[in-house]
């Protein structure tokens, strides 16, 4: 009887650390998607790892229901939407942030021969949110409600949406992407003369940015723009839990700390994006972090280069 016992328990703990451990992201044309793919590139062989396209408000409810998404990269506004205008109740204390990732540049695109040279003047314009419960559809929202501003809106994903721009379909596009975009980065220097990066205007909500004329073909200017922060989060698994938490809590303790071992890799290798990625940069993101994930980031503080991170490092683990 002894013997059966251990026996299944092994074969049970052997095929749930074989299951698939899903990483909700974004659509196959943002930021978020290659992201995701690095992570599962640099786990291999530790975690199975399966990457699934999302959207942030929807990646957060899969998180809190779904115990096959364990983690997911949403913006910090869709959190903050979720519990100050949804008032979703507790939402703190069942979603963790694993790390803060990068800054997600808010692209307000827009046709040059509509008028249109301040966010202002988007009022009763036609302008695509990309599809709703999007971070895009979130942070369009907030600028919206920011400006009171009424415009008729659309809801096409990126690509089509630029297609519908180009065509003269709609007057303009707001899309939250980590700079440089795939999709915006592939527009040759010509569409320079049929559109335009203008400023959202929303610095007493959002941190400002500079997004640099060099980073598009297109760009004829520096622009200045505002940000919001992608965040990699997970639903608050406990010691304290049931038995099958146990199984979470591991992938959270190694998921955290194969970043951690990777990201020199990452940042020299990978996206672009990486290079802003700094697991103790938790400026303008009031989330809480996860319990586990205090005790498995670098273990000596001292190595780190900045003061600040230093001393963010410390008081992590503390």
């Amino acid at each position: 009887m002894l013997f059966k016992y251990i026996l299944f328990n092994t074969l049970f703990t052997t095929l749930l650390f074989s299951q698939t451990i899903g990483l909700l992201a974004g659509s196959k044309s943002g930021t978020y998607i290659k992201i995701a793919n690095d992570i599962k590139e640099v786990t291999k062989g530790e975690m199975n790892i399966e990457v699934y396209s999302g959207r942030s408000l929807e990646n957060i409810d899969k998180v809190l229901r779904d115990r096959d998404s364990q983690f997911a990269i949403v913006q910090y506004d869709a959190l903050l939407y979720k519990e100050k205008i949804l008032k979703m109740k507790n939402l703190r204390d069942k979603i963790k942030m694993l790390f803060p990732l990068y800054n997600e540049e808010i692209h307000v695109i827009v046709r040059r021969d509509r008028g249109i040279e301040s966010i202002n003047d988007l009022e009763g314009k036609k302008v695509n949110v990309d599809k709703k419960n999007s971070g895009s559809w979130v942070t369009a929202t907030m600028i919206k409600k920011f400006h009171h501003l009424e415009w008729r809106e659309f809801n096409y994903p990126p690509q089509k949406a630029l297609l519908k721009l180009t065509n003269g379909d709609i007057d303009a596009f707001i899309f939250v992407v980590g700079k440089p975009a795939p999709i915006l980065e592939k527009l040759p220097a010509s569409a320079k003369n049929i559109i335009k990066l203008i400023s959202p205007e929303v610095s007493n909500f959002y941190p400002e940015v500079t997004i640099k004329k060099s980073t598009y073909k297109w760009l004829d200017r520096d622009i200045q723009t505002n940000v919001t922060k992608a965040l990699l989060v997970t639903y608050n698994y406990r010691k304290n839990g049931p038995k099958r938490f146990n199984y979470y809590l591991e992938n959270i303790k190694k998921l955290s700390s194969i970043i951690n071992d990777k990201l020199s890799y990452l940042r020299a290798n990978r996206h672009p994006k990486w290079k802003e990625i700094n697991p103790y940069d938790t400026q303008g993101v009031k989330w809480p972090l996860h319990d586990l994930v205090k005790k498995t980031n670098i273990t000596d503080c001292n190595q780190l280069s900045n003061r600040d991170e230093r001393e963010m490092c410390r008081a992590l683990k503390k």
